[in-house]
């Protein structure tokens, strides 16, 4: 049996704002791990830096568009 995401949930205790959070994370830098830490810290959760990987990965929070590579 398949092991079930907790991504949803964790978005549920983030009031919906997961994908925006992380967004913004990864976008000043933030690595998967300071990603992971931060939601034990703040959240009481405790992802895994390869946990967080796999969100970013299904939320396409790492995905860069047109805009984004012509401006580097």
């Amino acid at each position: 049996m398949a092991r079930s995401s907790s991504l949803p949930l964790v978005d549920r205790i983030l009031d919906g704002r997961l994908t925006q959070e992380m967004t913004e994370r990864r976008a000043n830098g933030d690595s998967y791990n300071a990603i992971a830490r931060w939601l034990a810290v703040e959240h009481d959760l405790e992802p895994t830096g390869e946990t967080v990987r796999q969100w970013c990965l299904a939320l396409d929070v790492d995905k860069v568009g047109p805009e984004e590579k012509a401006a580097s």
